[in-house]
């Protein structure tokens, strides 16, 4: 799987984009899909939700690589803040609660997006080890999505919801 950003630029890896080929494929079983960064395991666990298996990354401060280098940012309130201009790194600001996690995700050549499923995953693991948030941990994207993590030993495991929304034709000339 390759993704691209909205600038032009090659993503590692798209932990939405996985859950959306795994939706689309509907094999009955587990695959595994080949991104620029890594082989990941997928599988579809009911009609519109998906598992993807993320390799547990090590933290290092407030940087998280879940497959995209990612920094987490801990705030009070998701609704002011500044922009970052880190361009290294996907952004995810958090509010971090013991029952509720909320983000909000700027990826690199794509600006604010609504959800962001490996920015997900680094404030997962982030709360997971800073502050002993326990499996399942829940985290609401923008887009008001729910998406569940599991921090294992090796693995992290994201559970989220993958749904056919539009369909179009691509013309080609030559």
């Amino acid at each position: 799987m390759r993704v691209f950003n909205a600038d032009g630029s090659e993503a590692e890896m798209c932990g939405n984009g996985l859950r959306c080929v795994v939706h689309y494929l509907s094999l009955p079983r587990e695959v595994l899909i080949e991104t620029k960064h890594s082989t990941y395991k997928c599988k579809k666990i009911s009609e519109n939700s998906v598992s993807v298996e993320i390799p547990r990354p090590i933290i290092d401060s407030e940087f998280i690589n879940t497959g995209v280098p990612h920094k987490v940012v801990v705030v009070s309130d998701l609704e002011n803040i500044d922009p970052p201009t880190d361009k290294k790194h996907n952004v995810n600001f958090a509010c971090i609660s013991p029952d509720k996690i909320c983000i909000r995700t700027f990826e690199r050549g794509v600006g604010e997006t609504l959800a962001c499923g490996t920015g997900a995953a680094a404030v997962a693991l982030y709360a997971f080890e800073k502050h002993q948030v326990q499996n399942p941990i829940q985290i609401t994207v923008r887009s008001q999505d729910l998406l569940q993590f599991y921090i294992r030993e090796n693995t992290i495991e994201m559970i989220g919801p993958a749904q056919k929304v539009f369909e179009g034709d691509l013309l080609f000339s030559f």
